[in-house]
């Protein structure tokens, strides 16, 4: 969501520079290793010289002059398998040509970013003890939640991050807007206090979600 409202704010303020907003999983055509960067670029914003040859030599002649700004998401929900390959397309824009290169990922991935391309990498900074109970006591609100119940259940989030923090992988934050509200969803599982870990949590995020889906399944084919 960042991205795309950086996207069009970047659009808005620079309108003689070409901005495109990619979402990395959609696009299985960047795996094609025998093709030029340019053409998988093409490819990927879906520029064709026979549909609009005006609108591919703009780019073209923006790519050539620097004044591409690409911003490339989810780079951490990439397969391993086409990890280093989508690294190696960063790495060849950032080497060659002077355009400009925005790259979102979970902190799990900064450190290989930062020494690819020897830049600070920048992160978003986690609530303190006050921002973090204001965005839940407003997410419980928003799920009509009693006001007698809000603290309680805002407590309860709070044990399960304690307690989470810390599993075999090592540290983990859970204390970013992401995170408490994924939590939040599932506060109520006693799986969390058992399990200890990060799985624990996604394991009963997905269950979660698999039976309001079953439910909306079953509700439509009554209807």
């Amino acid at each position: 969501m960042t991205f795309e409202k950086l996207t069009m704010e970047l659009k808005s303020k620079f309108p003689t520079r070409w901005v495109s907003y990619i979402d990395l999983p959609r696009h299985t055509e960047l795996y094609r290793p025998n093709t030029t960067v340019q053409d998988l670029l093409k490819s990927i914003l879906d520029l064709n010289p026979e549909k609009n040859n005006f609108e591919v030599r703009i780019f073209e002649e923006c790519f050539k002059s620097g004044n591409l700004v690409l911003l490339w998401n989810a780079f951490d929900e990439i397969s391993p398998t086409y990890n280093e390959f989508i690294l190696n397309i960063f790495k060849s824009i950032h080497e060659t040509s002077s355009n400009v290169q925005f790259i979102c990922t979970r902190p799990l991935y900064s450190n290989q970013l930062s020494q690819a391309f020897k830049v600070r990498t920048w992160q978003l900074v986690p609530f303190d003890e006050e921002k973090k109970k204001e965005f839940l006591r407003e997410f419980f609100k928003f799920e009509n939640v009693s006001s007698e119940k809000i603290q309680e259940n805002i407590e309860k989030v709070e044990k399960i991050v304690e307690k989470l923090q810390y599993d075999d992988l090592g540290f983990y934050n859970f204390e970013t807007p992401l995170m408490l509200k994924l939590i939040a969803e599932i506060h109520e599982n006693t799986k969390l206090f058992e399990s200890a870990n990060i799985y624990g949590i996604f394991e009963a995020f997905v269950e979660k979600k698999i039976e309001i889906w079953l439910e909306k399944s079953k509700n439509s084919f009554n209807i």
